[in-house]
């Protein structure tokens, strides 16, 4: 993942030196999703909406936990399950298949709503009480 050690690694780090957290969240996700309009991913206005707001999602994990491999592994796991679900790696058994009524729905709840919006906001809360029992003696 090579843009998670680009932006949620060398550029995040680097404006970390100079700003406070959520700038630098904000900073490398605006960095992030003009790479991705720059080299064509995020052609379409849903396109950079996800972009911008996976790279806001992925910036707080590093940013909560100080710690570059959280963002590492929650886009190599919404990666691999969006490969998986979607059919691109593998094909259903003889007689097996998945049926979807409604693609761009499961794509919006699967791809976008629980990774992006719902995952950060449990991240934080379950940063918010480590730190609170880390500091009662």
């Amino acid at each position: 993942m090579p843009e998670e050690l680009v932006f949620r690694g060398y550029v995040y780090r680097n404006l970390a030196d100079h700003w406070p957290a959520w700038a630098c969240v904000l900073g490398q996700a605006v960095l992030c999703t003009g790479w991705g309009l720059l080299i064509g991913a995020a052609r379409s206005p849903d396109r950079l909406v996800l972009f911008l707001t996976f790279a806001i999602a992925l910036g707080m994990f590093r940013a909560l936990t100080g710690n570059l491999w959280t963002s590492v592994g929650f886009h190599l796991g919404c990666q691999v399950t969006t490969q998986l679900v979607g059919g691109s790696w593998i094909t259903p058994p003889a007689g097996e298949t998945l049926r979807i009524d409604d693609e761009a729905l499961l794509q919006i709840v699967a791809f976008w709503l629980v990774p992006t919006v719902l995952t950060p906001p449990a991240i934080a809360a379950v940063a918010v009480v480590r730190r609170a029992r880390e500091r009662v003696p």
